[in-house]
């Protein structure tokens, strides 16, 4: 990670000369274009998704990535459980793009998984992830339109059924990060950076 105090003149500057980074909740600086598992801050992740809602908002209440994480963790087998915590946590640095607009610009999934192969990397995490947390991860989008949305959704997943999981409460973001971190805590084996 860059030194705290530097001087943000003095950072490299993207395409066009666009800032080609990100400042991010613990004063880390992230960057887009480098391929640096060090960038990676695992509070920095828990901040982020705890304060992003899923469905880019559109849902009755806010509901965070931090949460739907969470629970994606609780319904892993035990040896894929932090990497349904993880899963998502690419969106921490580029915020939760709805899956029609990845289908659109093909750029913007390809930046996510550069994203997630250093997350992979930083916590010792085998990527590309199960297909399990794939599987998981759309059975629970399935419930939480159920649940979620002010009406029926009118899409579905093609041989899936909804996860059978009850969100009786949505989380606020300080709750949402806290549940993130003892999850993390509990289950990573290695020294948090």
């Amino acid at each position: 990670m860059i030194n705290k105090n530097v001087n943000t003149r003095d950072l490299p500057s993207g395409p066009n000369g666009s800032e080609g980074w990100l400042e991010t909740y613990n004063q880390n600086f992230f960057f887009y274009l480098e391929k640096n598992p060090e960038n990676i801050d695992i509070e920095d992740i828990a901040q982020g998704l705890s304060n992003i809602c899923r469905f880019t908002g559109q849902v009755k209440e806010f509901y965070s990535v931090a949460q739907h994480s969470c629970i994606i963790c609780d319904y892993a087998p035990e040896h894929i459980k932090l990497i349904g915590l993880l899963h998502d946590g690419a969106e921490a640095y580029i915020s939760d793009i709805p899956r029609p607009v990845k289908g659109i610009i093909p750029q913007i999934k390809k930046l996510e998984v550069n994203i997630q192969m250093q997350i992979a990397e930083k916590f010792k995490l085998i990527f590309p992830y199960s297909g399990q947390i794939d599987i998981l991860d759309s059975q629970l989008m399935l419930a939480e339109a159920e649940q979620l949305f002010r009406h029926r959704v009118s899409w579905t997943v093609e041989g899936l059924d909804p996860l059978d999981v009850v969100i009786d409460e949505c989380w606020e973001p300080k709750r949402a990060r806290k549940e993130f971190m003892t999850r993390f805590k509990e289950l990573y084996d290695g020294q948090i950076d």
